[in-house]
């Protein structure tokens, strides 16, 4: 349970530092950025199936800062 923490913790940081990243680098509002960031992940679970769990772990962990 420690190590599951530790990584959700790692993927919510690197997903925080990808929206920053992207309303720093493209002007993105937070909002545009999160949205950017489903859109992304719904097109690559879409051209690559096989990817569909890690895509939903890895842009997953983004989406827990709105609840």
């Amino acid at each position: 349970e420690y190590i599951e923490s530790c990584l959700t913790l790692k993927q919510y940081l690197s997903m925080n530092e990808l929206i920053e990243k992207l309303v720093k680098e493209a002007g993105l509002t937070e909002q545009q950025a999160q949205q950017a960031i489903t859109t992304i992940a719904g097109f690559v679970k879409d051209k690559f199936p096989m990817l569909g769990g890690a895509v939903d772990q890895i842009f997953a962990a983004g989406n827990k800062n709105e609840e």
